[in-house]
């Protein structure tokens, strides 16, 4: 797999994942975190078009978990072929597998590279998304802004650990597990008549969960859903015509709260995209000189003990998901 080639690191966030799919030009979706995989969750945020898993990656370790891989897969499937862009990957392996529907487009960029590399391999379909101008740059426009370039030679302590993004989708009445990382997808079996594909997944993550040391990795688990926006207005609109007044004043809720969880996401993005240096250079100025170089230099080694006291409460506290 080649570097990193200009792709930024990617959150796993579910603004930045929501306004990706935005950003490429598809209506109709929406990404949300899952804290839990309760099945009151699961059902409040019905419909779940896939699961997008991250994990920290340790090599030779996949060869032992479960489900078993396909020779033949029914829908699309790309590798992943630069470094950073497996959350983008995931996003469009899961997204290029949702059935169609008038309520789902993909909008014209997604539509082209779907059509245009849905003959080829898995390798030269990696190759064509991440060749893709579009594509890169709505994924490095939520990269954090760094004024500062650090080349890394290797020799660097304390290295950012490697993460990675998986999708469980179910396709065909099959439960799949799409690994950009894998020569191909794995089958968990069918989903049985009488359980939710997503009961099935839960499952498959948990015991994925339990394989690894407890308290050395971090897991996150986003839920790629319909726009839950549209849902709840047209839900709403159906409601004030057959004159459900109670469930009408509980969807101008749910409504109102989407749309402030979505200027929340904005705001947090836009701050991702700030350079905030240039601020807090002149604020640390003003505090030096209000209060002297000898007291300036005691703040600082504080704030230094503090931060690290919250890296080292972080790190102890990593752990799985909530079942």
């Amino acid at each position: 797999m080649a570097d990193n080639a200009g792709w930024s690191l990617t959150e796993s966030e579910p603004g930045i994942f929501s306004e990706m799919l935005w950003g490429f030009g598809t209506q109709g979706l929406q990404v949300e975190d899952l804290w839990t995989m309760d099945d009151s969750l699961m059902d409040e945020l019905e419909p779940i078009h896939a699961l997008i898993f991250l994990f920290k990656w340790v090599g030779g370790h996949d060869d032992t978990r479960d489900g078993e891989k396909v020779d033949v897969f029914p829908g699309y499937f790309a590798h992943q072929v630069i470094n950073n862009a497996c959350a983008t990957l995931a996003v469009l392996n899961a997204v290029f597998n949702i059935p169609p529907s008038s309520s789902i487009k993909l909008g014209e960029e997604l539509e082209n590279l779907r059509a245009f590399s849905s003959e080829f391999d898995a390798s030269t379909r990696g190759e064509v998304i991440t060749n893709s101008e579009k594509i890169r740059e709505v994924h490095n426009s939520f990269a954090r802004s760094d004024p500062f370039a650090v080349e890394d030679d290797g020799s660097r302590e304390g290295k950012e650990e490697p993460y990675h993004f998986i999708v469980y989708q179910p396709i065909d009445g099959t439960l799949y597990e799409l690994d950009g990382l894998q020569q191909t997808p794995r089958s968990h079996g069918p989903v049985p008549s009488d359980r939710k594909w997503t009961s099935l997944a839960r499952d498959v993550i948990e015991r994925r969960i339990n394989s690894y040391p407890p308290g050395e990795l971090h897991f996150s688990l986003l839920a790629l859903t319909s726009d839950r926006l549209a849902q709840h207005s047209d839900a709403l609109a159906r409601a004030r015509e057959a004159g459900e007044e109670a469930r009408v004043v509980d969807l101008e809720e749910k409504l109102e709260a989407e749309r402030e969880k979505r200027r929340r996401w904005a705001s947090e993005n836009a701050i991702r995209r700030h350079n905030s240096i240039p601020l807090i250079h002149a604020l640390l100025l003003g505090l030096a000189k209000s209060v002297g170089p000898e007291r300036f230099g005691a703040i600082l080694g504080e704030a230094r003990d503090k931060g690290k006291e919250r890296r080292e409460r972080r790190e102890r506290g990593k752990g799985g998901m909530e079942e």
